[in-house]
């Protein structure tokens, strides 16, 4: 199983990707995933975004990237969280399976 390099963003990339970022890192831990998680401003997604395997945005992110990009803005507002959860702990294990 590879490590799954993740980036979180947020719009000023302090207070909710950290939040965010501490949340994946749980779940990563908890699942066995093995993980390197970074975190960004949103503006900075697309310079970061070439050295990681998936984008996970704090908020709606609608520009087009070379790579898989799921928001976890529930992660933020707890609404629907734990069905974002599910979905991101599949993805990432997808992606830690990949060679």
């Amino acid at each position: 199983m590879k490590k799954v390099k993740i980036l979180v963003a947020c719009g000023c990339g302090v207070n909710t990707s950290t939040l965010v970022c501490n949340e994946v890192k749980k779940i990563c831990d908890r699942e066995g995933i093995p993980a390197e998680i970074m975190h960004c401003s949103v503006p900075e997604i697309p310079i970061n975004s070439k050295m990681v395997d998936i984008v996970c945005p704090a908020n709606a992110y609608k520009k087009e990237l070379n790579k898989p990009v799921l928001s976890l803005v529930e992660f933020v507002t707890g609404i629907n969280k734990e069905k974002k959860e599910k979905i991101l702990i599949e993805k990432l294990k997808e992606l830690a399976e990949m060679e």
